[in-house]
């Protein structure tokens, strides 16, 4: 073999030896392994703090009745700075001695000034609540609270109160409609009497047959709000016991009577009068508007020896003081409570709403129970 032929053999050699050599380092990479990628999962926490923030008093109706009732003193003293009038209708009695005396703690509660509340008697005397209205007006209020009982003077008084922008509220005898009224809803209460009284006549007085005579007590000048305060004891009756219950009907056992203005004595001298012309009559149901009329039909069977407490059934209203010592003395048997000693609960904070811009409700009720011998103590502790 040529020499030439040799070294070309020994470079084709060489050159297949170094390919064999190279080619598995030029094979494809193999696809990498996914790589696994751990993520760490952070948890944030959100706390919300809850503020309580403490509402800013507007004193409105509502508002005033919870801080009344609460007997402590009012926040932000609403009261303070403003003015305030208050006529009773008799100061002298329980009743409305609770009332005024309510009103002035209430008054003072709300951070009024004593300078600033104006208080009169009208000792149930229309030509002195006429002086005291001018007493009021003079004195310049914004709210004057009148407690009186002829209801033509409570719209002469709106009329006045209106030229003079002075707002009134009435209480227990209501002025023209539209204006504020505070006390019992005479018809409710009178039902709740009625009722009470017509379940008492078969178990106390042996049924209706026994009964004798029925008289109902009211002021004719304090107008049919009054009579109301009668009249769902009449209609009760009357629905139940059928026309010799009513006192509209000639020779029925039933008729009405004049208490006059409220006292003692005038319901003494009515009763006494009807005992007179009803000689006969033993067993007797009686009801009034107040405890002092209450009083004076018991004080006027005692006097013509005609009281025995199972032949009386006397159903009265208001529980004042002496209210609650005739219940405990057996010769009331049923009161309509009226609470006088939270009057001016609602009566301050109507006039309080009034003062800082809010309005009055046309009615302010009182929640009324029938209070008796068994029930007393739970109301009126000894």
């Amino acid at each position: 073999m040529s020499k030439i032929k040799m070294i070309l053999l020994i470079g084709i050699v060489v050159a297949l030896v170094f390919t064999i050599l190279i080619l598995p380092a030029c094979k494809p990479e193999e696809a990498a392994a996914p790589e696994t990628v751990i993520v760490k999962e952070t948890v944030i926490e959100t706390v919300i703090e809850t503020v309580e923030v403490e509402k800013e008093a507007v004193f409105t109706y509502e508002e005033n009745l919870e801080y009344a009732a609460s007997g402590e003193p009012w926040p932000g003293e609403p009261a303070k700075g403003h003015k305030l009038a208050f006529a009773n209708i008799l100061a002298a009695q329980p009743f409305c001695q609770a009332v005024e005396n309510s009103i002035i703690e209430q008054w003072k509660l709300a951070g009024g000034a004593e300078e600033d509340l104006l208080v009169m008697d009208n000792a149930v005397d229309v030509n002195l609540a006429v002086q005291n209205a001018d007493m009021a007006f003079n004195f310049g209020p914004e709210v004057f609270i009148e407690f009186q009982i002829d209801y033509k003077l409570n719209a002469n008084i709106a009329k006045r109160a209106d030229e003079a922008g002075i707002e009134v509220i009435y209480v227990d005898v209501p002025g023209p409609a539209g204006t504020p009224y505070m006390g019992v809803n005479p018809y409710a209460a009178s039902v709740m009497a009625g009722e009470f009284a017509a379940g008492l006549v078969d178990s106390a007085l042996g049924g209706w047959d026994n009964v004798d005579l029925v008289t109902w007590f009211w002021n004719p000048n304090a107008g049919d709000h009054a009579l109301a305060r009668q009249y769902g004891a009449v209609e009760t009756f009357k629905e139940k016991f059928g026309e010799s219950a009513d006192p509209s009907i000639k020779g029925s056992k039933a008729l009405y009577g004049d208490s006059g203005s409220g006292t003692e004595e005038e319901n003494t001298q009515q009763m006494a009068a009807i005992l007179a012309a009803n000689p006969d009559a033993e067993i007797i149901i009686h009801f009034n508007m107040n405890d002092q009329g209450g009083a004076g039909a018991y004080a006027a069977a005692q006097t013509a020896g005609r009281w025995d407490p199972d032949k009386w059934l006397i159903i009265t209203h208001g529980l004042d003081d002496l209210g609650k010592q005739l219940v405990r003395d057996n010769v009331v048997d049923g009161d309509v409570a009226y609470f006088p000693e939270r009057y001016g609960w609602y009566l301050v904070a109507g006039a309080v709403a009034y003062m800082n811009g809010n309005p009055i409700p046309p009615n302010m009720y009182v929640e009324n129970v029938i209070i008796t011998r068994d029930n007393i103590d739970e109301y009126y502790p000894e």
